[in-house]
């Protein structure tokens, strides 16, 4: 982990956590995000799916499994952080993930008022990507890119498997 910290530079660590997503992980659908350093009021709710559609805030994913299929709607309220070169983040819509790919997204579900109403929202945190170009991410380039205002504190949360 220290090698791709410093691979970047020191002010990636605000906004990148690297993690080895275990199989479970990518393969399941809804789950409990690995042991890692997140924001304290994170409760470690995970979504693994298929992108379908975006906006520069939203994403939708679908899992299907036999005749079930699963949908997530997430929204983000910073743009992420994802690599615009090799060794340099730039913040980035939604819509720069391609249809297609197979993502993990890290979220806190959240109850908010819309016009006296409440509706509930998935609120994105972090996303990780399992399947690019229809290829699978190899386990050791597997990254954790945050979604979240800077700068951002972290702690150790450890979540039950």
């Amino acid at each position: 982990m220290q090698h791709h910290l410093s691979v970047f530079g020191r002010s990636l660590s605000h906004y990148l956590l690297c993690v080895i997503l275990s199989a479970t992980a990518a393969s399941a659908h809804y789950g409990t995000a690995p042991n890692g350093y997140y924001p304290g009021s994170y409760n470690g709710a995970i979504f693994t799916g298929q992108v379908v559609q975006s906006t520069d805030d939203t994403i939708s994913l679908t899992y299907s499994h036999g005749s079930k299929t699963d949908s997530f709607t997430g929204r983000v309220t910073v743009a992420c952080h994802f690599p615009s070169s090799k060794d340099t983040l730039t913040p980035m819509p939604l819509t720069q993930i391609p249809v297609g790919s197979v993502i993990t997204v890290f979220y806190d579900p959240k109850t908010i008022k819309v016009g006296g109403q409440k509706q509930k929202e998935n609120r994105m945190i972090a996303i990780a990507f399992q399947e690019m170009n229809g290829k699978p991410v190899a386990e050791d380039n597997k990254l954790i890119f945050f979604c979240l205002p800077t700068p951002m504190h972290t702690v150790f949360r450890s979540f039950l498997q």
